[in-house]
């Protein structure tokens, strides 16, 4: 609301100023316009100069006071009042000068026009301003000449000039008011830029802080994380060194190589976090390259298969670096060439070629490539290559963005190329410097870095081939499936208590064992090689053989996302790396067990299909017997209503004398045997119109109905019955012009039903009313009452019910059970509802609504009384 209220003072400040100086160019127009037509008057009116130059002299003096007025209280006057009054001195000065000139016919009028354009050109400001300036002119101008003698032609000149006149006032206030509609909203828009410059400005001086303080605190928490992981690290060595059994070691072992991996990856982002704050320096020495690429790559032989091939090593290549961070441009590059390539098929070749003033590293695997549009991307710091098959490997991102960061530091440069499906080569090129081979120095301690310690065996994905694959009877099999193989031992230690766990070291090879093994469960990680976890997933669940295996997805990718995309793939739970191993278990425990319910369910569902099935025949051969009933019914009714209607025929024929006049005892038998068929007839409709329901057959046709004339058709068609029992039956309407939207001959039977109900239990000299009002906007509602036996609140609830007849103790004949259930079906097909309020003795009142086909014009209510005489 603040906002607002500040715009719109802006807004208002703004204009004003615009006025104001708009102002003073209308001014100076009217000083400058009006001594210039003194000429015209002296030209063409010479009789009258000395009026004409009066009134100039005048109007010049007026405006010319306002406009000092205006200017030495520029801001103190509201730029309304200058307008108006430029506006209404300069056409009273010309209505005065039509006057001296003829009056209506003078062609001095058309100054008016000319005013009232200047203003609205000029200063289109205020359309209220210049309306009323527009009124107070044309009340004056037809004022004062209407107050003289009108000569010859003065009312058709002024009928004419009227024409024009009005027309020019309306064709200024439109001009105006969209000229303003157009002024707020480029103010608008100019506020919004202005704003929104504002609002960037402060979020790039936000996000510079963040960024600042993002660096400094990677810094402060690398070095926290350092130093418990140095002493965890050192525990670990301590423990691998004393006498252990082989699980135990091995247990060691796995812990000693994933906490000095981690203890890299920090000592990364504290290295990344330097180069950030712009921190980072070298501390270069002359060293051998031959020796720091050997002493790197010995950490990636830890087979008797070779896997790296070293070329041009037969010579020393002396070069000025920093030993602690050209190891970890070399490491970093090792690992990733190894990382994506087969695991066993995987190669690497360094070659070395020392040059005049430069030297190269030139890194070359045969992996899986880079699409040739990552190029650029892949140096940027947090960025994975956004290939299918590289970004199922996890990872940082920043490896490749430090190695980058310390070779250009260097004063070298570092380059990619690749090809998809057939590796990637990088090559680093150095500057030399001037360096001799009597200037090496033999790398020290402190220069050295700690590289993680590799995993035993070929690669850590490496498969396991020796796992038993057979379970017993009584322990579920599951299967486990992660690249990482301290992970994959690590999961099957935990669950090896409970059940037979079975490894895989990747997607493809665990999509292989679930079909030939079929476990009871499968553990998978995601980020996977050849086949990621949600491919195994998707794979799993396109089989029917195998979509009932529950899967739990387990990965180091947090947050609500991942567990979302996760679980939407068809996962069955989802845990994240780290995890408690009481939970983990719990989990798999849960999901061995609903598994196992869920196979009984089957069982169990199989069993109630049957039985369905079965309960589906029936209910087949009972819709066939409701049909043939319904059809029955249909026959029934059109043989009984022929001869009724015949009878009805002979009876007319008789009461309209056909057999000679009729005594009144004859005619009055003849009138209740009229109505005893007409009885029979609704009795037989309403049975026709029942299994037309129950058939799904019964015809609705909407058409817009003037209530007022079917309540007057429908009392004056049951004044008789309301006579025959000496009853007072009116109606009363709030609107005789009310329309609703629905079936006339439906709603004519809904009221005839209720209001024939309500004679039929009320007693002689009783009163039944019809009333009719508005239900809102959109619905009329009507109301049938009679001060009747009532209804006992037990029978309230099923009153609509097909075929409920009510006790005998209401004191007449009970019908077929049929009239009410077929009103309330009828007033729902008009979307409305119907409801009943009674009590024993007390009458009752039957409301229903029905959809208006518009809002009724609001008229003064009108009541009428049908009087009807007593038999």
């Amino acid at each position: 609301m603040h906002a607002e209220a500040d715009d719109l003072s802006l807004y208002e400040e703004w204009r004003h100023t615009f006025a104001r100086d708009r102002l003073r160019t209308l001014y100076y127009l009217g000083l400058v316009a009006n001594p210039v037509f003194l000429l015209s008057d002296l030209l063409f009116y010479r009789d009258h100069w000395p009026t004409l130059l009066t009134l100039r002299v005048l109007l010049q003096t007026g405006l010319l006071g306002m406009f000092l007025l205006f200017v030495r209280r520029r801001t103190a006057v509201n730029p309304r009042v200058p307008l108006i009054a430029w506006v209404v001195i300069a056409n009273v000065c010309v209505a005065h000068m039509t006057v001296s000139l003829g009056g209506f016919p003078s062609p001095y009028y058309s100054g008016l026009n000319l005013v009232l354009l200047a203003a609205a050109v000029i200063v289109p400001f205020s359309w209220l301003s210049h309306l009323s300036a527009q009124i107070v002119t044309l009340v004056y101008y037809y004022g004062i000449n209407f107050l003289g003698p009108l000569p010859p032609g003065a009312e058709a000149a002024a009928v004419q000039n009227s024409f024009f006149l009005v027309w020019t006032c309306v064709a200024c206030l439109f001009s105006v008011s969209l000229y303003e509609k157009l002024q707020a909203a480029e103010f608008q828009a100019r506020l919004s830029e202005r704003r929104a410059r504002e609002e960037l400005e402060i979020s790039h001086r936000k996000l510079l802080e963040l960024d600042r303080l993002k660096d400094q605190f990677f810094a402060n928490i690398s070095h926290e994380f350092r130093t418990p992981l140095t002493v965890s690290l050192g525990a670990f060595r301590a423990l691998s060194k004393s006498s252990l059994s082989p699980e135990t070691l091995a247990v060691v072992q796995s812990g000693l190589r994933n906490t000095s991996r981690l203890l890299f990856l920090i000592n990364e982002l504290l290295e990344l976090a330097r180069f950030e704050s712009g921190r980072a320096n070298l501390r270069t020495v002359c060293v051998d390259l031959v020796s720091l690429v050997k002493n790197v790559a010995a950490n990636f032989e830890s087979s008797e298969r070779q896997r790296i091939f070293i070329e041009g090593t037969s010579q020393l290549i002396p070069a000025n670096l920093d030993v602690r961070k050209m190891t970890k441009v070399i490491y970093n590059l090792l690992a990733n060439a190894f990382k994506f390539s087969d695991p066993e098929e995987g190669k690497v070749w360094i070659r070395l070629a020392p040059e005049e003033q430069r030297i190269s590293i030139e890194i070359r695997d045969n992996g899986i490539g880079i699409p040739e549009n990552q190029f650029e991307r892949i140096f940027d710091r947090f960025t994975q290559v956004e290939g299918e098959a590289t970004r199922r490997f996890e990872g940082s991102g920043i490896g490749l963005a430090l190695a980058k960061e310390i070779v250009t530091l260097h004063g070298g440069d570092i380059g990619v190329r690749s090809s998809l499906g057939q590796g990637s080569t990088f090559t680093i090129t150095l500057p030399r410097g001037e360096v001799r081979p009597e200037d090496v120095l033999p790398v020290g301690e402190e220069d050295m870095l700690e590289l993680p310690v590799p995993e035993a065996g070929d690669r850590a994905g490496q498969r396991d081939r020796s796992a038993d694959e057979t379970a017993p009877v009584d322990r579920p099999l599951i299967l486990v499936v992660d690249d990482h193989a301290d992970m994959r031992a690590y999961l099957m230690r935990l669950l090896a208590d409970d059940c037979h766990v079975v490894p895989a070291c990747d997607g493809a090879e665990a999509l292989e064992k679930v079909r030939r093994l079929r476990p009871a469960l499968v553990l998978a990680d995601i980020m996977m090689p050849v086949m990621s976890g949600h491919d195994l997933l998707r794979a799993m669940r396109a089989d029917d053989a195998l979509r009932t295996i529950p899967v739990i997805l387990l990965t180091a990718r947090a947050g609500t996302e991942a567990r979302v995309e996760s679980l939407e793939a068809g996962a069955d739970d989802y845990v994240c790396k780290p995890f408690n191993e009481e939970e983990l278990v719990a989990r798999v425990k849960n999901q061995l067990r609903i598994h196992r319910q869920e196979r009984e369910l089957e069982a169990r569902t199989a069993q109630l299909q049957d039985l369905y099935a079965k309960l589906e025949a029936a209910n087949a051969e009972l819709r066939e017997a409701s049909l043939r009933k319904s059809e029955f019914v249909s026959i029934v009714s059109h043989d009984l209503r022929t001869p009724l209607t015949a009878i009805g025929g002979f009876v007319d024929n008789l009461l309209e004398g056909i057999g000679g006049p009729l005594t009144e005892k004859q005619r009055r038998s003849l009138d209740r045997i009229n109505m005893n068929i007409g009885r029979l007839v609704r009795m037989i409709n309403d049975l026709l119109d029942l299994s037309k329901i129950e058939a799904g057959t019964l015809p609705f046709q909407s058409n817009t109905i003037a209530v007022a004339d079917l309540v007057d058709s429908l009392m004056d068609s049951l004044q008789p019955l309301a006579r025959e029992k000496s009853l007072r039956l009116r109606s009363t309407m709030q609107n005789r012009g009310l329309l609703v939207q629905g079936d006339p001959d439906k709603l004519t039977q809904v009221m005839t039903n209720l209001i024939q109900n309500a004679c039929k239990f009320t007693p002689s000299g009783g009163d039944v009313c019809l009333d009719v009002t508005a239900d809102g906007a959109d619905f009329a509602q009507i109301c049938v009452s009679d001060t009747g036996c009532g209804i006992l609140p037990d029978e309230l609830p099923h009153v609509f019910d097909k075929f409920y007849r009510g006790t005998a103790s209401r004191g007449e004949a009970r019908g077929a059970g049929l009239g009410l259930a077929i009103v309330k079906h009828f007033v729902e097909l008009h979307q409305g509802r119907i409801w009943v309020e009674s009590a024993p003795e007390q009458g009752s009142r039957f409301y229903f609504t029905i959809p208006l086909a518009h809002r009724p014009d609001p008229q003064t209510a009108v009541e009428t009384p049908m009087p009807v005489e007593p038999a």
